[in-house]
């Protein structure tokens, strides 16, 4: 007697592709026939579960996590009065669809075909074993000896690449329709998302100083926005100056330059010799085990022991005396010289010289380290690299995730607020705080130059090179938001170092290390201006 679903208890894939699929769970034959396991659907879930695992593995490779916020465009923009604009997420969607397509239709094939083999090759028993465990409880089917074969294997390779490409497709497109739409700019309705709360300033000010990265990531890129956007509530932070805990920009101001002064104290921490760390540890108390051996005698230790009563007392004492004699005695060694002599010629008469020079401790040392090394340069070394790259960014980005946006959004926000102050900032209290912003964006510069110059390569960086290595593209950004918020500084209140407190050198040291991320046209430019 076959056992038939209804077709409102039939699998969704039944009703979408219908009968001729034959993706059912059993495979009914003839009217003699007794009705077996469906081999078709299992080959089905096992090529769609290794494109599972492929897709998974190409996420946490090209780190899809990763949200892309446009710190590169607006680290040239501290002070223009357009900021740029952020494409709509079904624009970003079109624009990547093709390549989307590519990528999927590329992963898609090579899972087919990787997927099939490692189905016929080492999944197969398995996999049947465990689907007839499951299905024995839901249809009578009978116990069959291994797997009967896929009916049609054709069409079947051809549903499984097809789909395949299908869902990896929808795979990708969520992915990059959800970065798309979560990397948009902080405003509703054309305005800063801050503009509808009953103290836009103080939700601001609390968004900067949040303890959660994305919600003070955001802080500081709304922050960006109102100053180069805004000018309403622009003004409105240099005029809010009876607010708790200090006037709103000394607020911003302190918790923008903490951003910025957090890249110095990582590297102050990097750079601290292990000596400190280790002295500190031997400062803390320490707990000693619990005593298990019996308490030191109190009688004469020199008079001599009693005889040995019985024989394993025998034993002991004579073992006691040789081990004595060995250890006690000045220059003593366990080997006797008839065996060193022995091992010796032994030695020679069985080994070569090159064999004996291969054993020794450098060559065997020097062998282990090359083989390492070998290894390190293979992709299954590449986990285990410390990169210079990788090191450099943790120490200036932060760990365990990247401050980049926040970094660059505090520099651009506070060089964008003290530019345009100079004509909007009527009481002048942001005018007596430049020197202080000059002042740490040039010793953070210093910092981050001296500190990529003198970082040691990890000994697993096998492809470290002296010359291009010490460039990291990522800790360039930085630099390069500093240089340009610095240039921005000095170009507009170079003239007026004088009644703000800025001394010749710090001005000159300042001018030098514009200059020396730039053309020479910059410095001449600053110089003509002071």
């Amino acid at each position: 007697m076959h056992l038939k679903l209804e077709p409102e208890q039939q699998p969704i894939r039944l009703k979408l592709f219908g009968a001729t699929a034959n993706l059912g769970r059993v495979a009914h034959g003839k009217l003699h026939e007794r009705s077996r396991l469906n081999e078709r659907p299992i080959y089905l879930r096992t090529n769609f579960f290794i494109l599972a695992i492929a897709q998974s593995i190409m996420h946490l490779y090209r780190d899809y996590d990763r949200l892309v916020l446009p710190t590169t465009s607006l680290k040239t923009a501290a002070a223009s009065k357009e900021a740029p604009q952020i494409a709509p997420p079904l624009a970003q969607i079109q624009k990547r669809f093709f390549n989307i397509l590519l990528d999927s239709g590329l992963q898609g094939s090579v899972t087919t075909i990787f997927g099939g083999c490692t189905y016929y090759l080492l999944l197969r028993g398995t996999v049947w074993s465990w689907t007839y465990a499951v299905s024995k409880y839901f249809t009578s089917i009978p116990r069959a000896s291994g797997p009967t074969g896929v009916s049609d294997l054709g069409d079947m390779v051809l549903r499984v690449a097809v789909e395949g490409v299908v869902l990896t497709v929808l795979w990708e497109v969520s992915n990059a329709a959800f970065a798309a739409n979560v990397a948009q700019e902080p405003l509703k309705k054309g305005q800063p998302l801050t503009a509808d709360s009953k103290d836009p300033n103080g939700s601001l000010i609390a968004g900067l100083k949040a303890k959660k990265e994305v919600p003070r990531n955001f802080a500081f890129w709304e922050l960006l926005l109102i100053a180069q956007r805004f000018d309403l509530r622009r003004n409105s932070l240099f005029q809010d100056i009876d607010r708790k805990g200090g006037p709103a920009w000394t607020q911003i101001l302190a918790v923008s330059l903490s951003e910025v002064q957090g890249i110095t104290k990582r590297i102050s921490e990097c750079q601290q010799p292990p000596s400190s760390a280790a002295a500190s540890q031997q400062q803390q108390p320490i707990h000693y085990l619990p005593k298990i051996s019996q308490p030191l005698k109190q009688d004469n230790i020199f008079a001599s022991a009693p005889p040995p009563t019985t024989p394993f007392q025998a034993v002991q004492a004579s073992t006691g005396q040789a081990v004595k004699s060995i250890g006690q005695s000045p220059g003593a060694d366990p080997i006797t010289p008839k065996a060193k002599k022995l091992i010796e010629y032994g030695t020679n008469t069985l080994l070569t010289k090159e064999q004996r020079e291969s054993l020794s401790q450098t060559t065997v040392k020097n062998k282990a380290n090359s083989y390492l090394t070998k290894t390190l340069r293979t992709p299954l070394g590449l986990p285990f690299r410390q990169t210079f790259r990788r090191r450099a960014t943790a120490v200036v980005h932060g760990v365990p995730h990247s401050a980049l946006n926040t970094i660059i959004y505090a520099i651009n926000a506070l060089t964008t607020l003290a530019v345009r102050s100079i004509k909007e900032d009527t009481l002048g209290q942001v005018a007596k705080d430049v020197p202080t912003i000059i002042r740490v964006f040039a010793d953070t510069i210093r910092n981050i130059e001296n500190f990529m110059q003198t970082l040691s390569p990890h000994w697993t960086d096998v492809e470290f090179d002296e010359k291009s290595s010490r460039r990291v593209k990522e800790v360039d950004e930085v630099t390069d938001a500093l240089r340009s918020g610095l240039e921005q500084l000095l170009l507009v209140f170079g003239e007026f170092a004088d009644s703000l407190g800025l001394s010749k050198g710090e001005l000159r040291g300042a001018k030098e290390l514009v200059a020396g991320g730039g053309s020479a046209e910059k410095g001449k430019q600053m110089e003509q201006r002071s």
